[in-house]
């Protein structure tokens, strides 16, 4: 199956609206595509949050009620407010207000500079993985996830004794799921992953909440 045949399919796959050929041929593509995955994954993720918005309706006069209020502010009413804002005097102090304000802004800007905010959004996370006795000749080892946009290239984590290999990434406080990948191509959960949650194919993905 190609991409762009996957890409069709994704939208009536969660809506569970696919044939059983069509389906096991379409997860088959998705495990082996991390572009199509990744694409599936938003998609579900989105789907997911629309369902849980829950419908608020509005009473039956809601219409009358707002055309009501428009009818009511008349156009003498804004003529009155035009007039009271530009008057000389108002005038002078809507510029002084300006001045103190674009004054106060300079301020804060010397005073907290950008990165102390950024730095605050940020967390160093340190990703690690010990590997059971029987993984032998392993030469790589990456991080994929929501926010590398599932790249098995991107983060590769550093081996060290006992067979560990560890990997620090800085990310935005949030919500993310995870793989390791070994090789290139074995997927593996986080053994010590605080929670998992389903990756839509039958498996489990890491889940990291900052």
């Amino acid at each position: 199956m190609k991409c762009n045949d996957a890409k069709e399919l994704i939208d009536y796959y969660i809506d569970g609206l696919l044939s059983g050929s069509e389906k096991k041929e379409l997860v088959s593509h998705l495990e082996c595509c991390v572009c199509c995955k990744k694409e599936y994954n938003d998609l579900k993720e989105m789907n997911d949050n629309l369902r849980s918005v829950s419908i608020v309706s509005v009473p039956d006069d809601f219409t009358n009620r707002v055309m009501d209020r428009v009818n009511k502010y008349s156009r003498n009413s804004m003529l009155d407010w035009f007039d009271f804002i530009f008057t000389p005097r108002v005038v002078k102090w809507n510029v002084a207000a300006v001045f103190s304000l674009l004054l106060l802004v300079g301020i804060s800007v010397y005073l907290f500079p950008k990165n102390r905010f950024i730095d605050s959004e940020v967390v160093n996370v340190k990703f690690q993985l010990e590997l059971p006795a029987g993984h032998v000749g392993i030469n790589t080892i990456s991080l994929a996830g929501d926010f590398n946009g599932w790249d098995t290239k991107a983060m590769v984590l550093n081996p060290s004794d006992n067979n560990k290999w560890t990997l620090d990434v800085p990310l935005k406080k949030g919500r993310y799921q995870y793989m390791f990948v070994i090789d290139g191509r074995e997927w593996m959960p986080d053994p010590v992953a605080g929670k998992l949650v389903d990756d839509g194919f039958g498996g489990k993905n890491s889940l990291l909440e900052l």
